[in-house]
């Protein structure tokens, strides 16, 4: 209310009224142009303000929406020395193309956007100066009062050590989207997208799901997290010897290579779409005779085998049990299954703390990929992370897209994905707890030593 009482004493003339742009109080029709302009990432129904914007605009008239990009300005000093405020920028500021998706659904059309790359040389003793006022921008504001003050620490002692130039080239992208309402245009136009929290939404894996479908398209690529992992799992394959268990073999990706090399292997799963694209590639390859597939549950399977000489977890299929005590039934499990001095080899990510930060949710994840059922490409966008600080879980919904050859929506799913992140010393404990002797701890598959915020690689012994 005091801006808008700011606002009234410049400009007395004009009507200031206090709303929620959700529920805007003007009737139909009532305006020719309306406008957005550096706003839009303070609304919470961001949906609903844009339908809004649409019903209160008359027939031909325009909306107008103006905002910084950080999708486009990942080198903006701001973000160097502050990376909290990205963080929470990719969670509050929609990309363009979500923005322009939802206006064409309201009824908007055309819907345009337009890029504008400031790009400038920046003092940075003139900017300390500047970021010192907090109240300058409203990235600063949005911070953490810990995460502010590191970035003026930082940005001060590299000028006084002499480790920064007096000036730094900067950059920002700003966007402006517009879209008119079209003769005849209503309120009962059909939408082609909504945010993926206004969608019916399902587990990742309930099912033949987009993500199933495309999983082996999506991780197709060499991605760092798991570098070197089946290389790893041979190696612990031949040490331990005997046959392997594979908890979360999904359409598998490791377990294949496993059997390929020669190693007898069982893959459990919950997923029975997920296993049958298994068995299909393990016919396709004359493996069946070497890779044993098997549906079940990893906190309480139950398999003929009971003498494995390694139990494998990859690609954090671990992280999806959601409660220490679902964690501890999984490795009482595990441990059922592995022969006296048997393996267990475990993949999670270490938890990095700028990404647990009250919501923070790190870059906007996306993937573009096909649907193996229909050749069709697959959009892949995190709209939404939620954490439950206590419970230490995070959950992601994720906006799942094919496209028909015309460009065209063909189909859409909203999927959910719940993890749990354990610290290091907390996996440790919970390790020796259920019987197992910590042999190894790596933070990758090459066999780093452990490190902050990259990944845990556990190798333990049933004792």
């Amino acid at each position: 209310m005091e801006m808008l009482r700011q606002a009234a004493r410049k400009a007395p003339d004009i009507t200031w009224v206090q709303a929620d742009a959700a529920t805007l109080p003007f009737p139909d029709r009532s305006f020719d142009i309306a406008s957005c302009q550096f706003a839009f990432h303070h609304f919470q129904g961001k949906a609903r303000m844009l339908r809004e914007a649409f019903r209160v605009l008359g027939v031909g008239g325009r909306f107008v929406l103006r905002n910084s990009c950080p999708q486009e300005s990942s080198d903006w000093l701001y973000y160097e020395y502050f990376p909290e405020a990205e963080f929470r920028d990719l969670r509050d500021f929609w990309p363009p193309d979500a923005l322009m998706a939802v206006m064409e659904g309201a009824g908007f059309t055309p819907v345009t956007v337009q890029y504008e790359h400031l790009r400038f040389e920046q003092n940075l003793r003139d900017w300390l100066e500047t970021v010192r006022r907090r109240d300058t921008c409203s990235q600063l504001q949005s911070i953490s009062d810990a995460a502010y003050a590191a970035g003026v620490r930082r940005l001060e002692r590299e000028l006084a050590d002499g480790s920064a130039p007096a000036t730094r080239s900067d950059h920002l992208c700003l966007v402006t989207i517009r879209g008119d309402k079209p003769n005849g245009g209503h309120l009962s136009a059909p939408r082609r997208w909504m945010p993926a929290e206004e969608l019916p939404h399902r587990p990742f894996y309930d099912g033949a799901t987009l993500h199933v479908r495309s999983y082996d398209s999506m991780n197709s690529g060499d991605r760092p997290v798991r570098r070197g992992d089946v290389s790893f799992y041979l190696d612990l394959a031949r040490r331990a010897g005997g046959e392997v268990l594979e908890i979360g073999v999904g359409t598998g990706r490791v377990a294949l290579q496993l059997a390929k090399a020669g190693v007898r292997v069982t893959g459990l799963d919950l997923s029975p779409d997920m296993l049958a694209i298994a068995a299909e590639k393990a016919a396709a390859s004359r493996l069946v005779e070497r890779l044993r597939l098997e549906r079940g549950d990893m906190r309480n399977f139950d398999l003929a085998t009971r003498d494995f000489g390694l139990v494998i977890v990859p690609y954090r299929a671990f992280q999806i049990l959601l409660t220490p005590e679902d964690q501890f039934a999984a490795l009482a499990a595990f441990r059922r299954h592995l022969r006296k001095g048997g393996i267990l080899a475990l993949h999670l990510f270490d938890p990095d703390l700028r990404f647990l930060l009250p919501g923070a949710t790190g870059p906007v994840d996306r993937a573009r990929c096909v649907d193996r059922s229909t050749g069709r490409t697959v959009e892949a966008v995190l709209e939404t992370a939620l954490f439950d600080h206590v419970n230490q879980t995070r959950r992601d919904l994720w906006r799942y897209r094919t496209f028909a050859p015309d460009g065209t929506i063909a189909e859409e799913e909203a999927l959910e994905l719940s993890i749990r992140w354990s610290f290091r010393w907390e996996m440790r404990h919970l390790l020796q707890f259920a019987g197992f002797a910590v042999e190894a701890e790596f933070s990758d598959f090459l066999g780093s030593p452990p490190a902050y915020g990259k990944e845990q690689i556990w190798v333990a012994r049933n004792s």
